[in-house]
């Protein structure tokens, strides 16, 4: 079944059920590459759904690549500024974990 979804993603068939449950197995196997690489597509495909870009920001974090997670909160705010404020929070958890990290406090700003 999985082999049938990732076909359909990469021919650029986006059903609804199949956006449902591919990450759905990807978490299961704990495939968060594939998982990036998935929200990337589906965001390349329709920007204008804000709920990717905050799971992909997450999935960033998960693997400790903060700077793409900050990216894509930019984007995400940029797109829709009253998310400001939850993209604020999610920044400010993601320099507690990493003080060093410069970029993400310019976001902030």
């Amino acid at each position: 079944m999985k082999h049938l979804f990732e076909s359909a993603i990469n021919n650029n068939i986006y059903d609804s059920s199949i956006i449902d449950l591919l990450p759905k197995i990807y978490f299961e196997e704990k495939d968060t590459s594939k998982n990036i690489h998935l929200f990337e597509k589906l965001i390349a495909n329709d920007p204008k759904k804000l709920h990717y870009y905050k799971i992909v920001a997450e999935l960033y974090k998960s693997v400790q690549q903060y700077d793409k997670a900050g990216q894509k909160l930019k984007t995400m705010v940029t797109l829709s500024p009253e998310l400001a404020p939850d993209a604020a929070k999610f920044c400010n958890k993601m320099i507690r974990l990493c003080p060093m990290n410069f970029s993400l406090r310019q976001i902030l700003i």
